[in-house]
């Protein structure tokens, strides 16, 4: 009798053990997805200063801004190299 109610608390105390370790992992799992979901959502917006207003914007494709990255590049070279020299 003795044996038996100790086998059954040894039982119940690993099922509970279990249950408890596999539910944790379970919430842990949700929270990284969720999480992960969240951090994503952020990347996708930045804020620009306006006269020390933040404003909300949301960033576009990599792949569409390459142009006008590409022509503000030139523009910039050009207004460093190719100025009017105005000590002639």
């Amino acid at each position: 009798m003795i044996i038996q109610n100790i086998e059954s608390k040894i039982r119940l105390a690993t099922v509970l053990s279990l249950g408890s370790l596999i539910t944790s992992i379970i919430i842990c799992g949700f929270v990284s997805v969720y999480a992960y979901k969240q951090v994503a959502n952020a990347r996708q917006s930045i804020y620009i200063l306006d006269n020390d207003i933040p404003i909300l914007a949301k960033q576009a494709n990599m792949q569409m801004n390459r142009p006008a990255e590409y022509k503000a590049a030139v523009d910039l070279f050009h207004s460093l190299f190719f100025q009017p020299d105005s000590r002639r």
